[in-house]
């Protein structure tokens, strides 16, 4: 089975044989965001839904270079993803925690948070420190995480 970021090659593969063989292109209205058809060899383009004619630079094409790469073609975590996450993330609290003395101190804490970047990587964010009414003190530790092998790249 194909994954979302393959699928939306093969779209923009498609997207060009329409342009390269019917010089027509299919863009997004840069004032209301209706998708509309054109002429490729056109300077401005008049869209039939909010009645305004734009200069073709501010119509972005639909399917535009490098849209596979965006974050919402990343494939989601799988629930075995997640759990191995989930683990590793509550020991690298653990771990930041011993090591500063900070499990010792009222107010000392430590919190990851992640983002998945892409089907590879997994960037992780661990902040620790001490927080109290008068004063606090947060450090901020960025890590990678090779999804595929699932170990940290510092």
């Amino acid at each position: 089975m194909k994954t979302k970021r393959e699928k939306i090659v093969e779209q923009i593969s498609l997207m060009d044989d329409i342009r390269s063989l019917s010089k027509i292109n299919i863009v997004t209205c840069g004032h209301c965001g209706s998708i509309v058809l054109h002429k490729t060899e056109v300077e401005e383009i008049d869209c039939p839904y909010c009645n305004r004619t734009l200069d073709v630079c501010d119509c972005p094409d639909y399917l535009y270079d490098n849209i596979e790469n965006n974050q919402e073609f990343d494939e989601p975590l799988s629930k075995s993803e997640y759990e191995k996450l989930n683990t590793l993330l509550r020991e690298l609290e653990l771990k930041k925690l011993m090591e500063t003395g900070y499990h010792r101190i009222s107010g000392g804490f430590a919190v990851s948070s992640y983002e998945v970047l892409d089907d590879d990587r997994i960037s992780i964010e661990l902040k620790y420190g001490v927080q109290s009414d008068v004063d606090s003190f947060v450090t901020t530790q960025m890590y990678n995480l090779d999804r595929k092998k699932f170990q940290l790249i510092q």
